[in-house]
C-alpha cells in the first residue's frame, strides 16, 4: 500500500487481515478437532515407561512453569510401570493441561501425578495435572469442554485463547480409550484428571511402514520434485494449506515439493533431501509429531531442520521433540519467511545487477533488496550495464526497456551475443504494455517480465527470487 501511495486506508486493511486471520485460526482449530473425533488419525504405541514420560514432560515445560513463578511437581507412584500407548498424544494431553494451569496460576504450585489403578479387572493409569489457581465455579464447569467455551467473557479477555484447547484434549483422551475429568474450586484451584488404558487394545502400527497412510497414486507432486532440485517440503493433508503455503514459499524464492500425508512425508525426505521440512501436527494416519520422530531417529535425516505447525501452542512440546523451529496456523507469510532465515535456509542468491535511467526507483529497489540479503549493483543506461558485466557477472540482471544512449532491446541482444553470458538470468522491467508483441518477443531471451507501478515492491523483490531459481533449475 505504502508502494503504491495508499497508506491512509493500511490501517484499516491491516485490521481486516488481522480479523480473517483469527476467523481462518478458528476454523483450522475446528477442522482438527473434527479428525480425531472422525476417527482420521490412527494411535501410534509403543512401550515406554511412567517415569520416562513423565521426565519428558519435565523438559518440555520450559517457560510454560516460570513466566508467572510457578513450580512444578511431578510424583508417580510406580514409576518403572511399562505403559503400551501413543506416548506424544499423552504427552500432548498433559503439557495442554500444564499449560492452563500455569496460565491461569501466579506464585503457586502445579502437581502432576501418575497413579496405577484398576477398573473393570484392567489396569488402567490415571494422570492428574492440580494447581493452585484462580478456580472455576460449577456454571464455568459446565460449559468447560465445549468447542469455544471459556470460564467466562472475563477470562477470555484477560487470559486470550479460543476456548478449544480443551476440547481438543477430551478428544485426544478418548482416542487412547480414555476419559478426562475436572474438579475445581474458585480461589482454590484446579485439579483435571485423564484416566486411559496402561495397555491399548488395539492393533498396534509401525509408523515406518503403516500401510493405512500409503498415499494416493494420484498424489500431487511439487515442481521442485519434478526437476530434482533442493527444495522445502510442506506436508499438509489440506490441499488449500500446501497451496497457500507453496506460494508463499514460492514468493520468497524456494523451490517447493509437497506431501499430503506422514508417511509420504518420509518416502520423500528418503528419496531426496530438502532443505527444510514444513510439518502439519494434525493429519490422519501418521501424524507430525510421529513423523518429526520418525526424522529424528534415522541417522540419514536427523539434521534436516523441522518446522512445526499447529492451530495450538504447543512449541515447548515441539522443541522437546526435536523441531527446529514452530509457527502456529494460519502461518502469516513473513512468520514463515523469519523462520527459515533464523534456520540460515536460503535461497543462494548473491547478487542483482538493476539497469534502469531512473535513479530514484532504482535506490528504492536496491534498499529493498539489500534488506533482503541481496548485493545490488547499479547502471543507468545499457552501456554502464555491459560495462558491469564485464567487471563480474551476477546471478540475475534486471533491466529497464526504455533509456537513453543503449535502450534496453539493443542491451539485451549484446548480452545475448557473448557465449559465457548466454545463460545468465535477464529480467525485463518496463512501463510498456507487457502483452504487446514488442515485449513478447524477448520471451526467448529472457526469465521473464514485470511490470512498472503494477505490484509493490516487496513482491517484486519475491518474484526475482523465483525467477533466479527456476533459472538455476535442471
Amino acid at each position: 500500500m505504502r508502494d503504491l501511495g495508499q497508506e491512509a486506508i493500511l490501517t484499516d486493511v491491516n485490521k481486516i487481515n488481522s480479523n480473517a486471520r483469527h476467523l481462518l485460526g478458528l476454523i483450522n482449530d475446528v477442522l482438527d478437532l473434527s479428525k480425531i473425533e472422525a476417527h482420521k488419525m490412527d494411535v501410534h504405541a509403543i512401550e515406554f515407561t511412567v517415569g520416562s514420560l513423565l521426565q519428558e514432560v519435565e523438559a518440555a515445560t520450559g517457560s510454560l512453569i516460570t513466566k508467572n513463578n510457578n513450580s512444578l511437581a511431578l510424583i508417580a507412584d510406580a514409576p518403572d510401570t511399562t505403559m503400551l500407548s501413543d506416548d506424544l498424544k499423552i504427552k500432548q494431553v498433559l503439557l495442554n493441561l500444564i499449560g492452563n494451569a500455569a496460565k491461569f496460576t501466579t506464585d503457586g504450585k502445579i502437581t502432576v501425578q501418575a497413579h496405577q489403578i484398576q477398573e473393570n479387572g484392567i489396569a488402567h493409569t490415571r494422570f492428574s495435572v492440580a494447581d493452585t489457581g484462580i478456580g472455576m465455579s460449577a456454571e464455568q464447569l459446565a460449559n468447560l469442554f465445549k468447542r469455544f467455551s471459556q470460564a467466562d467473557e472475563t477470562t477470555t479477555r484477560k487470559y486470550g485463547g479460543t476456548g478449544l484447547g480443551l476440547a481438543l484434549t477430551k478428544a485426544l483422551s478418548a482416542m487412547l480409550g480414555g476419559r478426562i475429568e475436572v474438579t475445581s474450586q474458585q480461589g482454590e484451584g484446579t485439579t483435571f484428571t485423564m484416566t486411559i488404558p496402561t495397555r491399548y487394545a488395539k492393533r498396534v502400527v509401525d509408523v515406518s511402514t503403516d500401510p493405512a497412510a500409503t498415499p494416493d497414486e494420484n498424489r500431487q507432486i511439487g515442481k521442485a520434485s519434478q526437476r530434482n532440485v533442493p527444495s522445502v517440503l510442506v506436508v499438509d493433508d489440506d490441499p488449500s494449506a500446501r497451496e497457500l503455503l507453496t506460494r508463499h514459499l514460492e514468493r520468497e524464492g524456494f523451490a517447493v515439493s509437497v506431501a499430503a500425508s506422514g508417511a509420504e512425508a518420509l518416502e520423500r525426505i528418503q528419496a531426496s533431501r530438502p532443505l527444510a521440512v514444513l510439518l502439519d501436527v494434525m493429519m490422519p494416519g501418521l501424524d507430525g509429531w510421529h513423523v518429526l520422530r520418525a526424522i529424528r531417529d534415522n541417522p540419514d535425516t536427523h539434521n534436516i531442520p523441522v518446522i512445526m505447525q499447529t492451530v495450538l501452542n504447543e512449541k515447548n512440546f515441539a522443541y522437546a521433540l526435536g523441531a527446529s523451529g514452530y509457527l502456529k496456523k494460519p502461518i502469516h507469510r513473513q512468520a514463515l519467511a523469519d523462520a527459515l532465515q533464523s534456520l540460515a535456509i536460503a535461497t543462494a542468491l548473491h547478487e542483482v545487477l538493476i539497469v534502469d535511467d531512473d535513479q530514484g526507483a532504482s535506490e528504492r529497489l536496491k534498499e529493498m533488496l539489500q534488506r533482503d540479503g541481496w548485493n545490488c549493483r547499479l547502471a543507468f543506461n545499457g552501456d554502464q550495464g555491459l560495462k558491469a558485466l564485464a567487471d563480474r557477472r551476477p546471478d540475475l540482471v534486471l533491466v529497464d526497456l526504455i533509456m537513453p544512449e543503449m535502450d534496453g532491446y539493443a542491451f539485451i541482444r549484446e548480452v545475448r551475443k557473448n557465449g559465457q553470458l548466454d545463460d545468465l538470468p535477464l529480467v525485463v522491467m518496463t512501463a510498456e504494455d507487457v502483452q504487446s508483441s514488442k515485449v513478447r518477443s524477448l520471451a526467448h531471451e529472457t526469465a521473464g517480465t514485470v511490470q512498472k507501478g503494477a505490484m509493490p515492491l516487496a513482491d517484486l523483490v519475491a518474484d526475482l527470487r523465483r525467477f533466479a531459481e527456476q533459472a538455476k533449475a535442471p
